[in-house]
């Protein structure tokens, strides 16, 4: 059985966000809830940047291979940890050669 896949690689990277609720309901004893600017943060904070590869395999059709109901699926799974496997032992054998 022949099947010819499209396989996307595209490095994502997303900033967490999160609500620092202390300063979000902080009351300073004026009972009005006033907040000043310059005594509390933005109670919107930035954490870590998340950087992960997004890959994708379909078919001419349009067809998700990696979609849960697919065939193919973990036969595809097995497929793209062998590949991760082996660019890592090329990457290290890369470092270790050029001696980086």
């Amino acid at each position: 059985m022949d099947i010819e896949f499209n396989i996307t690689f595209i490095l994502e990277t997303k900033q967490q966000r999160y609500l620092n609720l202390f300063n979000l309901f902080y009351n300073n004893n004026d009972d009005d809830y006033y907040y000043a600017d310059d005594d509390f943060d933005d109670p919107v904070q930035d954490g870590e940047k998340l950087r992960y590869v997004s890959v994708t395999i379909t078919g001419d059709g349009g067809v998700d291979y990696l979609a849960e109901n697919s065939h193919l699926r973990d036969r595809l799974i097995v497929y793209l940890k062998n590949l991760k496997r082996e660019y890592e032992v090329y990457r290290k054998n890369y470092y270790f050669i050029n001696g980086k």
